[in-house]
């Protein structure tokens, strides 16, 4: 190798290149995650808006199917993370923004159950 320093940072060794945090998702279970935490936002809009005037939106199940929606992207972003080790920007993001959103909507429907009014 020659003293030139790689354009993006410390040459590889060994052959194997280690993409940066800016890196897009290397992984299948990285861009479900991400997709999944995008598909929040429209799905809830419909939901709360009555886009669809669907009669079956207007029961138990709309806020169920959101409330899995936010548990499926958190934890589809925790498994990506933790198992297969993901480190994209993209990735962080989507388990930042759709963690809290699980938890707190997950807790919603606990109280719900427990407490209805």
């Amino acid at each position: 190798m020659s003293d030139i320093a790689h354009p993006i940072g410390p040459a590889p060794v060994g052959g194997v290149h280690r993409p940066g945090r800016f890196s897009m998702p290397e992984s299948a279970v990285g861009w479900w995650a991400c997709g999944l935490t995008v598909l929040i936002f429209p799905v809830a809009r419909v939901l709360v808006t009555h886009a669809i005037p669907w009669a079956l939106l207007d029961t138990a199940l709309a806020p169920v199917l959101l409330v899995s929606l936010m548990d499926a992207a958190a934890v589809t972003g925790l498994i990506a993370v933790r198992s297969k080790h993901e480190r994209s920007l993209l990735v962080i993001l989507a388990l930042v923004v759709a963690l809290p959103l699980a938890v707190l909507g997950s807790m919603v429907m606990v109280l719900q159950v427990v407490f209805p009014h």
